[in-house]
């Protein structure tokens, strides 16, 4: 993420695979979650319902489908790790009776501390941050932003922190304060950013080429049954996620991007869209791109060739 690229590498760390379908990284303030004993129950719970709700949603889903692999990242010792593996084994009755054990086997769900996962990547990480207000305490140190780092780079498309404490709190008596150095508050910021995007962006009025081109592709998908978001990850920002027309006119959850060029923008820009098409294609991701100049004279004809 942001922070791990500004503060750990000093913006030399690049990362593809942007999400398809939500915010890569986003967060799920667990309010009455409370830290008793190093387990957090709520958060506990919270992170099973996710993981069983995203294992039935992959069983019922087309056989060819992509299959993410999933992680747990427990922050403060292995005890909140081991209470959501044996939560979930239990939820899961349900799923092994009716599917059998490998549609669960073949996510190669980990669980463990930051230390574990050292070396170890997952589509999807979950991470717990099991402290609640009042038992939080400041975090200042390289030791602590290091663990932080390899917490919050373990995902290749998705990160959810699961928190029960805001490091931004205020309090007359400065019970579960954070000072505002502590690495914490960065973190926290790049995931919950991911809520002030979420407002629909088709809503925004320009009379830029570019805004107006969109807006019209846009309809033009969603009338022929496209599914269509704007694309939130760091590389292709703000290009067209399409939701993918199978034979059977189907629409699978997979997406190809789709970004409008030519429309002002400098000569190092255009070069840079180049490049990390490059590096999409390689992660597998389908890229399109579209001329906005043609596709505002032409519409039609560019359309068809989108279609195509």
């Amino acid at each position: 993420i942001e922070w791990s690229k500004e503060t750990i590498y000093h913006n030399r760390l690049r990362t593809f695979k942007p999400s398809a379908t939500e915010p890569t990284v986003r967060h799920v303030h667990v309010k009455e979650g409370k830290r008793e004993n190093n387990i957090n129950e709520a958060e506990a719970a919270e992170i099973v319902r996710y993981l069983v709700n995203h294992i039935e949603k992959a069983a019922n889903a087309d056989e060819d489908g992509q299959v993410l692999t999933l992680g747990v990242i427990s922050m403060y010792g292995e005890k909140q790790a081991k209470k959501i593996e044996e939560d979930l084994e239990e939820a899961l009755d349900a799923v092994y009776t009716k599917y059998g054990s490998k549609v669960v086997e073949r996510h190669c769900i980990k669980f463990g501390d930051p230390s574990q996962f050292q070396g170890s990547e997952r589509d999807i990480i979950l991470i717990s941050c099991v402290h609640d207000q009042s038992s939080v305490k400041p975090e200042i140190d390289q030791a602590s932003q290091k663990v932080w780092n390899v917490a919050t780079t373990r995902h290749r498309c998705r990160s959810i922190l699961f928190h029960s404490y805001d490091p931004k709190y205020r309090s007359k008596n400065k019970k579960g304060r954070l000072p505002v150095h502590d690495h914490r508050r960065n973190i926290f910021d790049q995931y919950m950013g991911s809520d002030k995007s979420r407002k629909d962006p088709w809503d925004k009025k320009t009379d830029e080429i570019r805004d107006m081109a969109a807006r019209k592709l846009h309809k033009a998908l969603v009338d022929r049954g496209f599914t269509i978001k704007r694309n939130e990850g760091s590389v292709w920002k703000d290009a067209l996620t399409v939701g993918i027309k199978q034979e059977d006119e189907t629409i699978i959850n997979d997406s190809a991007l789709l970004i409008l060029e030519n429309h002002g923008e400098s000569d190092d820009e255009s070069s840079k869209v180049v490049d990390e098409q490059w590096s999409l294609e390689q992660a597998g991701t389908a890229c399109l791109r579209v001329d906005t100049l043609q596709l505002s004279l032409c519409f039609k004809s560019v359309l068809d060739d989108v279609l195509g």
